[in-house]
């Protein structure tokens, strides 16, 4: 359990154990401020928290690329949509968009992310039965596509 960052004149409401948010109470208003596990160093407190900054931001790259590129070729992703048995494929490309910006924002953001995580796995897996089916495929596509 870290100690009350908190000064005198504040009131401590709630307190979680490592890094966390203190919530205080003063004049009526609740604040919020990030605190380390052991120095109040903030949120970034120490290496380990860079890291899986980055990491997040690299994965997120990925999909907030892939949203970006749908929307300025839209038309021809609808196509392809089209051409690979996607029903209501001008939809589902508007989903495909808002799934990769949204859910990349909250990864870069570091909210939500397990339901960033799980909503882009799903998204992933229905992508590869719709437009990578390698299993079905020949020769040089079945190596690109695997």
């Amino acid at each position: 359990m870290h100690s009350n960052h908190c000064t005198a004149s504040f009131r401590v409401t709630h307190k979680f154990d490592g890094p966390a948010a203190c919530f205080c109470k003063w004049r009526g208003e609740t604040l919020m401020r990030a605190i380390g596990p052991t120095n109040g160093g903030g949120i970034m407190s120490n290496q380990n928290d860079v890291l899986c900054l980055v990491g997040r931001i690299l994965l997120a790259l990925m999909f907030l690329v892939g949203g970006i590129d749908k929307i300025m070729g839209f038309d021809g992703n609808v196509k392809y949509a089209q051409t690979n048995g996607v029903p209501m494929a001008n939809i589902a490309v508007y989903v495909a968009i808002a799934i990769e910006l949204g859910m990349g924002l909250l990864l870069v953001a570091g909210f939500q992310t397990r339901l960033a995580a799980i909503v882009l796995t799903i998204f992933i897996l229905s992508t590869l039965f719709f437009f990578h089916q390698y299993w079905n495929m020949e020769g040089g596509p079945r190596g690109i596509n695997r």
